[in-house]
């Protein structure tokens, strides 16, 4: 599923208006509603639209959010690439009952279903954990909910209840947000993003950094090897 150069020329106006917030206060979470394409949640992404990982039939029946985290724990974290073959493949919530494997969009997916079943307004977000892995632009996902009021962030690859919901105001701050689609099907543009814009900054910085130290070593050991032949000769 690619994205078309208009898609992205009208995504840009949001980035923009969101960026100059993220400037001024360095807030994540600032969000506008915004018709994402599906594709820049992650590749594995197939669907045509969110409705589709709603729809079909549960074989599990979790009656309240205690039962659905019990049923999470016991299911296995793998990765694509081990379990499909694929660097990123989405499992659509019945498939991932039957395997009870899968990664955090496998498991974030199934964890955002089950919430809106049982009623509560929740967003599946698709972004950077402070402890997710950075080096191949990897991203996380994870699932933000209300009940009574409150706001929670269930961690649906965790492997404690504890360490699976918390209070958001206890954990936003280890998360940066990008994209996020809620009960209502809406899709969710993040500030959140920006640090991503930021760090693929970085990395490109890095990488021509390191291209030009790879090139002086090479000069320098070339020069070095011609000079020591010129001596062996002389």
């Amino acid at each position: 599923m690619s994205v078309s150069r208009l898609k992205l020329i009208r995504l840009a106006f949001p980035i923009m208006r969101l960026a100059w917030r993220y400037v001024d206060d360095g807030d994540a979470w600032r969000s506008v509603p915004h018709d994402v394409p599906l594709a820049l949640f992650g590749p594995g992404n197939l669907a045509d639209d969110f409705g589709f990982y709603l729809q079909g039939p549960s074989g599990v029946s979790a009656q309240s959010i205690e039962e659905a985290c019990r049923w999470l724990l016991k299911c296995q974290y793998c990765d694509d690439s081990a379990l499909f073959g694929r660097s990123d493949y989405w499992q659509h919530p019945t498939g991932f009952e039957s395997l009870r494997r899968g990664d955090c969009e496998d498991h974030a997916l199934w964890a955002w279903r089950k919430l809106i079943e049982l009623g509560h307004q929740a967003e599946l977000v698709v972004g950077r954990s402070a402890w997710c892995d950075t080096a191949d632009d990897g991203t996380h996902a994870w699932v933000v909910y209300t009940e009574n009021g409150n706001r929670f962030l269930f961690e649906a690859t965790a492997k404690s209840k504890t360490q699976m919901i918390k209070p958001w105001g206890d954990v936003y701050a280890q998360y940066w947000p990008y994209y996020s689609v809620d009960h209502n099907l809406q899709r969710h543009l993040y500030a959140g993003l920006i640090d991503r814009v930021q760090m693929e900054r970085e990395r490109r910085r890095r990488r021509k950094e390191a291209r030009k130290i790879a090139a002086e070593l090479e000069d320098g050991l070339t020069s070095n090897a011609l000079v020591y032949g010129k001596e062996k000769t002389g």
